[in-house]
């Protein structure tokens, strides 16, 4: 197949965390690095903050 394996992604916590192996390959951690993108603009739009950044504290 074509299709391209992502992750691990772990999820159930507040915010979310991307793990990358250290064998990852530079696809793998441009596309982890999109997914993390996304989740990060949807996550300003939800909270209506910029850049979904919430203050450190």
């Amino acid at each position: 197949t074509e299709g391209v394996a992502l992750g691990p992604i772990l999820m159930g916590v507040s915010k979310p965390a991307h793990i990358l192996t250290p064998a990852a390959t530079v696809r793998r951690v441009v596309n982890m690095t999109a997914i993390a993108a996304v989740e990060a603009q949807i996550r300003a739009a939800q909270t209506g903050t910029a850049g979904g950044a919430e203050g450190s504290g």
